[in-house]
């Protein structure tokens, strides 16, 4: 038994470290004040015994230095750390929401789809999921009760909301220490550690903040509901919400930027074919790309009737690609350089992938 307690020893100083230089940077960020006082031994263990749970030791020695955090005291849309005492509180709230609008039969209801399929369990609301931090869209997670291809311990996140098509179940990461690893470096990296939904938020309300953007009117949930008939395909919930609150812009901005609402998609779809057509003079559609084989997640054309742009920017254009090959993912963001050295990259596996990407660069591009 000596090399397990050494191990253990070994693991208790890494987190021991990694804790230190997390509170040092929550100190120099000014969020002290809004730690709560560490929790003690006894309630830990009352918590683990009510839930019927333990909790992974990262997450009980970030306990034992911070019960939670105040909620008025860390900046708005910033994930925040729950309090022991508030998870039964969440998860009560959780339950009562699926209840209140899916119905008693709430347990029976599975989503359309989820992203952490296969790893975790297709559900509104499960009691060993146990909720750690919150943000304003949902919560992260242990999953004590995954699928059979997922871990005990691995770290999800639950957005559960009125509409199933708009709700999802992410997986994080196989465990809490390493979801915790990859959390500190973004906040010591100065990386705003938050959520898609909060950065998406925050830039809805600077476009809807600056009067000279060509924004179109917001979209109708029923004409967006046609488009997807009409093109056999589902959009990104973010992208919807996107055109909840514009429906893409009217023309480019002077930097040539241009949200594309998903009225227009046809026509840019046409001008995008055209000028390769014009460029190559063969039909795109059926014309083999030279940098097709450094791409095998797409089709290897200039273009495809099931790649529609939703974003451009100058010569380049962001493409949803609902044709992918087998390497492929439905949906993928296909980066396309419209340009002489036409060129194609596949480097996001989905389109929420590439929007916090892109997110991050316009509200905090010295942080990239």
């Amino acid at each position: 038994m000596p090399p397990i307690a050494q191990t253990r020893t070994t693991e208790n100083m890494d987190i021991a470290e990694k804790l230190k230089h997390y509170l040092e940077n929550l100190a120099a960020r000014g969020l002290t004040s809004a730690l709560n006082p560490g929790a003690g031994d006894a309630e830990l263990k009352n918590f683990e015994s009510e839930h019927g749970v333990r909790l992974p030791d990262s997450l009980a020695a970030i306990y034992r230095a911070f019960n939670g955090q105040i909620h008025d005291r860390i900046p708005p849309g910033e994930p925040r750390w729950l309090g022991l005492d508030e998870i039964y509180g969440k998860q009560q709230e959780w339950r009562e929401f699926c209840e209140n609008y899916y119905g008693k039969h709430w347990p029976q209801v599975r989503l359309p789809h989820i992203d952490a399929a296969g790893l975790a369990k297709n559900t509104l609301y499960n009691p060993f999921w146990i909720p750690f931090m919150a943000d304003n869209e949902g919560f992260y997670c242990i999953d004590y009760d995954p699928e059979p291809q997922g871990t005990s311990g691995q770290v999800i996140y639950a957005q559960i909301n009125t509409e199933p098509e708009n709700s999802n179940i992410l997986h994080l990461d196989d465990s809490f220490a390493l979801w915790f690893d990859s959390h500190a470096h973004a906040i010591t990296t100065h990386r705003h550690a938050v959520s898609l939904a909060t950065l998406l938020d925050e830039y809805l309300a600077l476009q809807k903040a600056n009067p000279a953007l060509p924004h179109n009117p917001p979209a109708n949930p029923n004409d967006i509901r046609i488009s997807e008939h009409l093109y056999g395909i589902r959009f990104p919930a973010t992208l919807k919400k996107i055109w909840s609150v514009f429906n893409g812009y009217s023309a480019p901005t002077a930097d040539g930027e241009r949200w594309i609402g998903h009225q227009d998609i046809a026509a840019v779809q046409k001008m995008w074919q055209e000028k390769v057509r014009e460029r190559i003079n063969r039909d795109p559609n059926d014309t083999i790309r030279p940098d097709a084989d450094q791409t095998s997640q797409t089709q290897p054309y200039y273009t495809h009737p099931s790649w529609l742009p939703v974003y451009q920017s100058g010569d380049i254009l962001i493409a949803l690609d609902y044709a992918p090959t087998e390497d492929g993912s439905d949906g993928q963001p296909l980066v396309i350089y419209n340009t002489a050295d036409y060129e194609i990259l596949a480097d996001y596996d989905s389109f929420d992938e590439w929007l916090y990407t892109y997110l991050s660069y316009q509200l905090y591009p010295e942080d990239d």
